[in-house]
């Protein structure tokens, strides 16, 4: 192996196994491709593994065990414990709420094209932090906090609300214009996130607020706060983001840019698209259905745009 860094996937699909394979080549990393527990356990416990491993990408429920059981065995070894998790979960189902946990710091949702699976991994390796360790530009924590705020409220018989937030052309904006200016695009949305909270009358409800990767948050609130805190958080975020442009493009009201397939392209100034998902017990069988929903309504929520 001569990449300075690799990634450890395990999938019993072949199919998914080479189109993740594709992801990481573009990223130049080197892929440990493994079809179940036992390997995947092997291959980081070997001493040839001399490379360090970014990433790992785990099938949420393989054959015989699941990815969570995959988590647990990783972090008893020293060497990978520290390593951040890359859920892969199958469409959204419903049913009781199982308890199943799967701590993982990012989640892809299938079916998903080389490009979505390409650009979750490009963004972890990007802004790369420990397994279970805040974000390393807002210090908020990710997948793991937000999971176990659900389980913990859900064991209590407590419903709630999880509103989903992206940053629409963020990328295009990142690249054009820096990861610094990026930076503060994402700490300007964490401080208006908390302050929009804030402002809720609730004194009875403790919200919680994840940053879960790239330019994607999650609010854990009170389902009757959700529609007033939407409103708020979109018209703060529309009256501060046009200081983070240039004056020519502040005239314009647009900016140039490249799109994912870096052909130039002319983008609105950044907002936000946000899900709403009433979150009860009777509804999911594990965080991985909550996830799942989550992203389809937030996919839904960017097209209407």
């Amino acid at each position: 192996m001569k990449n300075k860094n690799s990634v450890l996937v395990v999938s019993n699909d072949s199919f998914t196994r080479e189109l993740i394979r594709g992801a990481l080549q573009l990223e130049g990393l080197e892929a440990i491709m493994c079809e179940d527990e036992q390997e995947a356990v092997e291959s980081v416990e070997v001493p040839r593994l001399e490379i360090p491993i970014k990433l790992a990408v785990l099938e949420a429920f393989l054959p015989k065990e699941d990815g969570l059981h995959i988590v647990q065995r990783l972090q008893e070894i020293e060497s990978a414990k520290s390593i951040p998790i890359l859920m892969l979960l199958e469409k959204a189902g419903k049913g009781d709420f199982a308890g199943t946990r799967l701590n993982a710091d990012a989640y892809v949702q299938k079916p998903f094209t080389g490009n979505e699976v390409h650009a979750a991994i490009h963004s972890m390796v990007k802004h790369h932090r420990d397994h279970v360790a805040p974000h390393p530009v807002t210090g908020i924590f990710g997948h793991p906090y937000v999971e176990q705020e659900v389980h913990n409220r859900l064991a209590k018989g407590e419903p709630f609300t999880l509103v989903c937030i992206d940053i629409n052309h963020f990328k295009p904006f990142n690249d054009h214009y820096g990861i610094d200016k990026g930076n503060e695009v994402l700490l300007l949305t964490a401080k208006l996130v908390r302050d929009c909270l804030a402002d809720l009358k609730s004194k009875t409800f403790e919200p919680a607020v994840a940053h879960v990767g790239g330019d994607d948050f999650f609010v854990i609130l009170a389902s009757a706060e959700a529609d007033v805190f939407r409103q708020s958080l979109r018209e703060k975020f529309k009256a501060k983001v046009a200081q983070f442009y240039s004056p020519a493009d502040r005239d314009k009201g647009i900016f140039f840019g490249q799109d994912r397939e870096n052909k130039q392209s002319v983008f609105p100034f950044m907002s936000l698209s946000m899900a709403v998902v009433p979150v009860s017990v009777e509804k999911f069988t594990h965080y991985g259905n909550l996830i799942a929903q989550a992203n389809d309504l937030l996919r839904q929520a960017k097209i209407s745009i």
